[in-house]
């Protein structure tokens, strides 16, 4: 029998990916991430709470 998994980002409720604990479109989300700079991610961690809380 088949075990799902979900998604490990927030609240999402989507399927992870066979070799991720993350969905097919958070992978990306998070991979973008953690490229960014120190600054950029200060930026976006900004907005993300501004908007979301």
């Amino acid at each position: 029998m088949k075990e799902e998994r979900k998604c490990q980002y927030e609240n999402c409720r989507m399927e992870a990916e066979r070799d991720s604990i993350y969905c097919k479109f958070h992978v990306r989300m998070v991979e973008s991430y953690e490229k960014m700079s120190p600054e950029l991610k200060e930026v976006y961690d900004r907005i993300k709470k501004e908007r979301y809380g």
